[in-house]
């Protein structure tokens, strides 16, 4: 615009130049040293605009007057066009700024899960499940010296998902415990969920409750059963239970809470989940921890080691298993598979929901 009208006013003073010149110049013949022409006079008057005092010489003061107000003109144009790459370079700026802030907030946005398992087909149910969610196969790698796999991103949110196998239990080098407390800090997860198998202790047709083998569920608390102190008093064994019982991470506990709604698999049931190194195949012994334990909902073997390698750190835990059995000798393959496909369904379901908030980066 500012161009445009620079040139509207050259070319009218360049008319109104040629005109007042070409009159003064007839009756004494010396037009061609004079702007007498539009053309002649336009090109003095750009001249002029940049302080360029060659070319013809005007004899009106009608065209003196002109030429005199053409380098206060040139500077104002210039200032405007200072002005105006200025602004579009700060304009340009501020976009580049809203844009790299814009991709760092997606970025910062964007959830780290870790999930972990123990047997080849709970890893193999995992994996199955998060590609059918988002269709890509899963990326072998290694973190801290450890097996992982990338599975790729979930929801819109673009949660990032990995996946690590760990040996049962949580007391040698390879089992739960150490192989979570060192993958943590190497993969950084916002949240860290233990997925697989366990035993159902609410069992419909055993204690009058409401489970069914391959029901899910998620430990709203984790009661460890390892730490005990065993004592004789009048002559008979006294045990007294000392181990913590620890609520799940509340971001994880309340969006599984939320994906219910609207969840078509399998029920799932919240409640306390013992955890020890004892793997349970006895009915005396499942008697023992219903009487010990009445309100908990399901046994396993790998929910303290991971409880433990996240305490002090930012990562939040919880677990989502399946229930194979009842802690009786009943298991089998089907029902591993299809306890652990159960589990595997419902933390794609809560990964993808979106109910999962995004921790704050520190």
């Amino acid at each position: 615009m500012l161009l445009t009208g620079t040139a509207l006013v050259v070319a009218v003073v360049a008319r109104l130049t040629a005109d007042a010149e070409a009159t003064a110049c007839a009756a004494a013949g010396d037009c061609p040293d004079r702007p007498a022409t539009w053309t002649g006079a336009a090109m003095w008057l750009i001249d002029r605009m940049v302080l360029d005092d060659s070319g013809p010489a005007p004899a009106t003061t009608e065209a003196r007057i002109f030429g005199w107000l053409m380098p206060p003109l040139g500077l104002v144009v210039l200032l405007c066009l200072a002005v105006a790459a200025w602004r579009q370079a700060s304009t340009f700026k501020k976009r580049q700024k809203r844009t790299l802030a814009h991709l760092e907030t997606t970025i910062n946005r964007r959830i780290r899960v870790l999930v972990l398992t123990v047997l080849d087909i709970e890893r193999d149910a995992v994996i199955s499940a998060v590609a059918a969610g988002n269709g890509r196969p899963a990326e072998p790698d290694t973190a801290a010296g450890y097996p992982i796999f990338r599975l790729g991103r979930l929801g819109d949110h673009g949660t990032e998902v990995l996946l690590a196998q760990a040996a049962q239990g949580i007391v040698t080098p390879a089992a739960m415990m150490l192989t979570a407390e060192r993958l943590i800090p190497a993969v950084r997860p916002d949240y860290v969920i233990l997925a697989g198998i366990c035993f159902g202790l609410w069992s419909r047709r055993y204690d009058n409750g409401q489970q069914e083998l391959g029901d899910v569920v998620v430990s709203e608390y984790v009661h460890n059963v390892d730490h005990r102190k065993v004592t004789d008093e009048g002559g008979r064994e006294r045990i007294l239970r000392r181990g913590e019982r620890v609520q799940a991470s509340t971001p994880l506990l309340l969006a599984l809470k939320a994906a219910t709604h609207g969840w078509t698999g399998r029920p799932v049931h919240f409640g306390t989940v013992l955890s020890g190194s004892t793997l349970v195949s006895s009915a005396t012994l499942r008697a023992e921890l219903r009487r010990e334990f009445e309100e908990a909902s399901a046994g396993e073997m790998e929910l303290t080691g991971v409880y433990a390698a996240t305490a002090g750190r930012r990562s939040g835990w919880i677990m989502v298993k399946g229930i194979s059995d009842w802690g009786t000798g009943e298991l089998t393959d089907d029902t591993r598979r299809t306890a652990a496909e159960a589990a595997a369904a419902f933390v794609v379901h809560g990964l993808t929901l979106g109910t999962l908030p995004v921790p704050p980066r520190g």
